[in-house]
């Protein structure tokens, strides 16, 4: 694959001034593919390797759906169509993006009950604990075509082996109706203080992270 330019002509409403910084973006063509998988979220560790959450793919000749396949009418990978929703995580080795090492570190069974996905949401290596956050989504063939209902935020499941083995978070992915999600707005219909949270990249051990 040959290099590609980006374009350098904002519209005119764009509210931005142009970087002082950088005159033009330039995608060069050099890539690497390491899976079949998505929904990737690497954390800097002290040991100075990357953890992250995957799911919806197949990582190492393992494959992991964050939905129920029967209940959802979706038979994917060859899984036994009984498998429960599951999110993966793995470690990412290596300092060239081109040549890095993917680790897969196995499945977790997280029920979404009573939504239809449940997906990885912040994950943060901290202090030798890994935080894994889940949180639920609804309506996947609705009008906006994917997912079209964010449910609430079930909490951060830990882990103190660099992924080997978890405690489950205490939070339960029914806390809240799934009615409550599709218009907030509406009269009779209760919010949802947390609904998938990320992290901003902040170093090996978040070193480097603004805090306040």
């Amino acid at each position: 694959m040959t290099g590609v330019e980006w374009s350098n002509e904002p519209p005119p409403d764009c509210p931005f001034p142009r970087s002082s910084a950088f005159s033009r973006l330039i995608f060069s063509g050099r890539s690497a593919t390491y899976t079949d998988a998505d929904t990737w979220y690497p954390s800097w560790a002290a040991d100075g390797d990357l953890y992250s959450p995957w799911t919806d793919g197949v990582v190492d000749g393992q494959a992991c759906l964050s939905f129920h396949q029967r209940r959802m009418n979706m038979h994917l990978f060859d899984l036994d169509p009984d498998t429960p929703a599951s999110t993966g995580q793995a470690r990412i080795v290596g300092d060239d993006p081109l040549h890095l090492e993917i680790v897969n570190l196995g499945t977790f069974a997280s029920d979404p009950a009573p939504y239809d996905g449940r997906y990885p949401g912040g994950s943060l290596v901290h202090n030798g604990v890994w935080y894994y956050g889940t949180y639920t989504l609804d309506d996947i063939d609705g009008a906006c075509g994917n997912w079209c209902t964010l449910g609430p935020f079930v909490g951060f499941r830990t882990s103190t082996d660099n992924g080997r083995t978890w405690a489950e978070t205490v939070g339960r992915a029914d806390r809240t109706a799934p009615s409550a999600h599709t218009d907030p707005g509406s009269a009779g219909l209760e919010a949802t203080d947390i609904v998938a949270p990320e992290w901003v990249a902040g170093g090996a051990q978040t070193e480097t992270a603004a805090h306040g």
